[in-house]
């Protein structure tokens, strides 16, 4: 997140943006890519439980490891 934030901020001062007009667009990036990281990780671990415990029923678990 941070390289994405970084590369938005040059991008933006390099096509001649204004300095308020970068952080702006900065800050709802930051805000937008927070929400997003938040909702990932939330989701992430109950599906690698539930996938966690599919291999393990049908035993393909052990042959993954």
């Amino acid at each position: 997140m941070i390289l994405y934030l970084g590369k938005s901020f040059v991008q933006g001062l390099l096509l001649g943006s204004e300095m308020g007009a970068v952080l702006t667009a900065l800050a709802t990036k930051l805000a937008t890519s927070s929400i997003n990281a938040a909702i990932a990780v939330a989701v992430s671990v109950p599906l690698c439980a539930a996938v966690h415990l599919a291999l393990k029923k049908v035993r393909l678990l052990d042959k993954l490891v």
